[in-house]
């Protein structure tokens, strides 16, 4: 995740010996410790919560809402705009083969 090395966390015992002391690395890296289990587990639990949501469709639901109002558009008028997705109607053209 970080890609710490070894030369890099060497590094960073040193300062924290220099800048804390021995006395309180312990205590230090029992709390970070503590915090890196809490941040596991409410990941965890918010990641189960998506899943649970993604199941029962409404991401789905929602994501249908979203697009169908996506193709509305409003000018500084308050006019509103039908837009239309000419995508698959224009030739796609390969990024190599330009002029």
């Amino acid at each position: 995740m970080f890609d710490v090395g070894l030369s890099e966390l060497a590094l960073i015992v040193v300062v924290a010996a220099l800048v804390l002391g021995p006395k309180e690395i312990p205590v230090v890296v029992r709390k970070l410790s503590g915090l890196m289990r809490n941040v596991r587990y409410y990941s965890r639990q918010l990641r189960d919560q998506f899943d649970l949501i993604d199941e029962s469709g409404e991401i789905a639901k929602l994501r249908e809402e979203l697009q169908e109002q996506a193709r509305y558009i409003r000018d500084a008028e308050g006019k509103l705009y039908r837009t239309y997705d000419i995508s698959e109607m224009v030739e796609k053209k390969n990024p190599d083969e330009q002029r």
